[in-house]
């Protein structure tokens, strides 16, 4: 086979060419995994504002409050006396209500261990 002249400098044109291509696709790629995300995401609030949603607003954060775990009551009382004991999340205000009466009212230290004498 002969090769001429223009036939190589048309190879290598073509080579230079995919290089090029090549070189592209991997720096679209490697741009698109960088930024692509935060783009796209102010792209969809872009388009959000212009059709006339209203701006997204961040909830409030929620804290989970956990209910109280009381130890075991005795079945009967000599006494009118009853001890109420437990543990509960340190911080939270404890409530003791009886016949819808409010009877005794404390608060839960940072130990979490507490003990009501009604």
């Amino acid at each position: 086979m002969i090769f001429s002249r223009t036939g190589r400098l048309e190879e290598r044109k073509q080579r230079k060419r995919l290089l090029l291509a090549l070189v592209g696709m991997v720096s679209l790629l490697i741009f698109l995994v960088l930024f692509g995300v935060k783009i796209l995401v102010g792209f969809s609030l872009l388009v959000d504002t212009l059709r006339g949603a209203p701006p997204l607003t961040t909830a409030p954060s929620q804290t989970l409050i956990l209910p109280p775990n009381l130890d075991p009551q005795p079945i009967a009382t000599k006494s009118g006396a009853l001890r109420i004991s437990g543990t509960g999340q340190a911080g939270l205000t404890i409530i003791v209500y009886v016949n819808e009466k409010e009877v005794k009212k404390t608060k839960i230290g940072w130990f979490a261990r507490v003990i009501l004498d009604i």
